[in-house]
């Protein structure tokens, strides 16, 4: 040290000792203590012995060195901290804190630190002196308490812990066990420590164990899990996870630290809750299969009832099973004689269509110990889950059969009766072949249910078919009733005529002559009204609507019921509208309506009663009104007054006669023109009320009389008379018709059978041809024709005349080239209109109008 920086040191010193309370006797008897002295611009001026120990620096080493830094640790300085410090202490002149030391070896210790600032006599800052406490043994005491009182709190929770502790030696023995271990185990710690770790293991999970506690030993401070069963003291089995880490020891003997937790009941819960889940996706799968099911079955039951053809319902239906729930499907009907009919075979791969016809021709074994001969016999279904050559062996014919099996290859197969109403009507059999599936009482259950209503469509079906064929035989009876009926009565309507014409003015006569064609008409009245009825409830009726007047056909009927009203010397009172009512409707068969109202009114009312029949247009509805004060009707018969042959007082209905249709038919004819019709009455002997409503149109064009002719379509002058052959195997019918014929002044010729017609138009060349249809030898269609093809004959007026009254009689009178169609009996007022007219191509009646 040069000598003026000596000096400077010493008076430095010498001003510190002079200008503070510093005691040096202090100062170097601090042993305990470093006590540094530095002037204000970091110069060491004074280090004592205390800090010579803890810095491990001699005080000629730093004393008069400007190097204060190398009392603390350069991250101290870099960082700002020192400065920082010296500002605080600036501002507070004391400054402790407990900071880092540096010794001169390079090491840190922990150090409590006291800063304090030197001032000289003026006040003024000359230096400062750090006081500072090596920290190093009282940091390792508390740490050492520290680390026992955790030791202690370790061991307290291992004590007390919920888990188990074990620690195992590297040979798998037990070094140490938690108390815990007899809460989960019924062990008490010394019955298991020094034994091997694995012997409470279940057998089973040993070598999971031994596995995992190799792997623990192997990688050493890697914590692995692993899942074990360990026997309980009272023999059950507990389940533990336990996690293990292996630690090294200064020796490198390994000790492995096993935590293990009791999950017991959280793995039962799991297993419940596995199970819980595997019931609910069973549930799930079965609800899923059931919607199929409910779903195939539903679009089965379409498939069925969109036809009554129930061979093509039924091949529609085997093709609906393949693939849903067969590869193959067979459905085989019992015929009439017992036999067996394959009516559909459909198979899931169109490319084996071929191999489905060749087996299409063999039909099952009679004698089959299984198969659908058995079926058929029994009705019990029959189900072969598993599928063996013995059992293709039972079902073949013969070698080709047994191999065209084989090709089939079917792994199992079902088959269902179908029964119903406890007749075997066939079966339908499933084949599963590709799909590998193999029947199980679920699929038979399904099957089941879709032969019971396959066999309902074919009941349905059949029963259908022999309904309709019930229907047309019936159709065919009332037709050839209808015909057979009004034959018997032209004989008798054409004599009345002829004995009017003959009879002069014979009074008895002419009574005698009125009742029988009275009662005659009202037969033939009622044979139309039961053909009707039948036809209406058949929809065999088709109306003919047109503009019509409603005060037309209510005059119309009027005329046509006034005898029968005068008969029983009833009152008529009749309401025509106010202004003309115009509306849609077929004019015939309204005016059939009043007719029907009218004649039961006077029927049904003792003699000298009245009767109202009034008709107006309310809003939309045109009202038509019958009344009377008859025999009224009883409160319990009103809702049944429409029904088919339903009558009132049985005795005075007799007394009238009728069938009891005359109401349906009224019924059925209103609301085939979109009416409705009701009836009251106040109760018997009080008259009765029938309320007839139609629908009106909203505006209605003005339009000519149904009836309405041309000036040149008038019946003309009784002079102008026509040749007129007449044609009825009915001998009488014909006779008669013949002579009325030529009463009117006409030239007639008449024919018993079609041949003779033929031979006698060559000849004689009518103008006009009543022509019955029923026949012998040839009917009057064929004769018509016949007519037709020759030339002179062309033009010839052609009128059937006949008891076949129904449209379809029109239709094939129509094609045979017939101008018109009358039924028998004819009434002879449209006959003589018929025959006056001189241009019949545009009479109302002309079947080519």
């Amino acid at each position: 040290m040069e000598p003026s920086m000596e000096k400077l040191i010493r008076d430095r010193i010498r001003d510190l000792r002079e200008n503070t309370n510093f005691s040096m006797t202090l100062f170097e008897s601090l042993v305990g203590y470093a006590i540094v002295a530095a002037d204000f611009d970091g110069n060491i001026i004074a280090y004592n012995e205390g800090a010579c120990q803890i810095y491990g620096y001699k005080s000629e080493e730093v004393i008069g060195k400007h190097n204060i830094e190398i009392l603390f640790p350069k991250d101290f300085i870099e960082q700002g901290k020192l400065q920082q410090v010296i500002n605080n202490l600036i501002g507070e002149e004391k400054y402790a804190f407990e900071g880092e030391g540096i010794r001169k070896n390079g090491t840190k210790f922990p150090a409590q630190i006291l800063l304090t600032l030197t001032k000289d006599k003026d006040g003024r800052v000359i230096g400062l002196i750090e006081i500072a406490q090596d920290l190093t043994e009282r940091k390792r005491a508390e740490e050492m308490a520290a680390l026992r009182r955790s030791e202690e709190h370790f061991r307290s929770l291992i004590e007390n812990a919920s888990d188990i502790i074990t620690v195992l030696n590297g040979d798998g023995t037990v070094r140490y066990q938690s108390p815990s271990v007899e809460r989960v185990l019924g062990y008490k710690p010394e019955d298991v420590l020094g034994r091997n770790g694995f012997e409470l293991v279940h057998p089973d999970d040993v070598q999971k164990a031994m596995k995992t506690f190799t792997d623990i030993v192997q990688n050493p401070g890697t914590a692995l899990s692993v899942e074990l069963r360990f026997r309980h003291k009272n023999g059950s089995w507990r389940i533990l996870e336990s996690i293990g880490k292996s630690h090294l020891d200064s020796s490198g003997a390994a000790s492995i630290v096993v935590n293990s937790r009791d999950i017991t009941e959280r793995k039962q819960a799991e297993e419940e809750r596995a199970q819980l889940l595997i019931r609910e996706q069973a549930a799930r799968a079965e609800a899923e299969a059931a919607q199929r099911r409910l779903k195939f079955l539903a679009e089965a039951s379409t498939l069925l009832a969109t036809s009554l053809d129930y061979s093509t319902t039924l091949e529609s239906v085997a093709r609906l099973a393949v693939p849903y729930i067969a590869d193959w499907c067979f459905v085989d009907l019992v015929e009439e004689d017992g036999s067996l009919r394959r009516l559909a075979v459909a198979h899931a791969v169109p490319s084996m269509a071929e191999l489905a016809h060749r087996l299409r021709q063999y039909l099952p074994r009679p004698n089959a110990p299984y198969g659908l001969s058995k079926i058929v016999q029994t009705g019990h279904p029959e189900i072969i889950s598993e599928v063996s050559d013995s059992t293709l062996a039972a079902l073949a014919y013969d070698e080709e059969h047994l191999r065209i099996l084989h090709e089939l290859d079917p792994k199992s197969f079902m088959i269902v009766p179908l029964l119903v109403r406890g007749r075997i009507l066939g079966a339908i059999s499933f084949v599963a072949a590709e799909s590998n599936r193999h029947y199980s009482s679920a699929d038979l259950a399904l099957a089941q249910d879709l032969a019971r209503r396959a066999a309902l469509a074919i009941d349905n079906a059949r029963l259908y078919h022999e309904a309709q064929e019930a229907d047309r035989r019936k159709d065919e009876f009332l037709a050839m009733l209808g015909h057979e009926l009004r034959n018997p009565l032209a004989p008798i309507l054409n004599a009345i005529q002829v004995i009017r014409l003959h009879s002069g003015e014979d009074p008895v006569l002419k009574r005698t002559t009125d009742v029988v064609e009275r009662q005659t008409r009202h037969m033939t009245r009622l044979i139309d009204d039961l053909l009707d009825v039948s036809r209406i409830t058949r929809g065999k009726i088709q109306l003919k609507k047109e503009r019509i007047d409603l005060a037309t056909v209510m005059m119309l009927a009027v005329e046509t019921s006034r005898p029968l009203i005068e008969t029983y010397n009833h009152k008529l009172s009749v309401s025509l509208p106010q202004k003309p009512v115009r509306l849609e409707a077929d004019p015939a068969r309204l005016e059939q309506v009043l007719v029907n109202l009218l004649n039961n009114a006077a029927k049904y009312t003792e003699p000298g009663g009245h009767i109202w029949l009034s008709g107006e247009r309310q809003g939309d509805e045109v009202i038509l009104q019958v009344r009377d004060t008859g025999m009224g009707i009883l409160p319990e018969m009103l809702p049944r007054i429409f029904d088919l042959f339903t009558q009132g007082d049985q005795s005075l209905a007799r007394s009238q006669g009728g069938l009891g249709v005359g109401l349906t038919l009224v019924r059925g004819l209103v609301e085939m023109h979109g009416g409705s019709v009701t009836a009251y009455s106040p109760g018997p002997g009080r008259g009765s009320e029938f309320i007839v409503r139609l629908p009106a149109p909203p505006e209605v064009q003005r339009c000519p009389d149904a009836e309405t002719w041309g000036e040149e379509d008038r019946p003309i002058p009784p002079s102008s008379y026509l040749r007129i052959l007449v044609v009825d195997d009915n001998v009488d019918s014909a006779r008669t018709l013949g002579e009325l014929l030529e009463l009117w002044g006409h030239e007639v010729r008449v024919a018993y059978d079609g041949q003779a017609a033929i031979e006698t138009a060559t000849t004689y060349r009518p103008e006009v041809v009543l022509l019955d249809i029923g026949l012998p030898r040839m009917d009057g269609y064929e004769v018509a024709r016949r007519l037709r093809q020759d030339i002179g004959l062309s033009q010839t007026v052609l009128i059937a005349l006949t008891g076949y009254g129904q449209e379809e009689d029109r239709r094939l009178s129509r094609e045979a080239g017939f101008d018109f169609h009358f039924t028998k009996p004819i009434d002879f007022t449209v006959l003589q209109q018929l025959l006056g007219a001189r241009n019949w191509k545009n009479h109302p009646s002309n079947l080519h109008g």
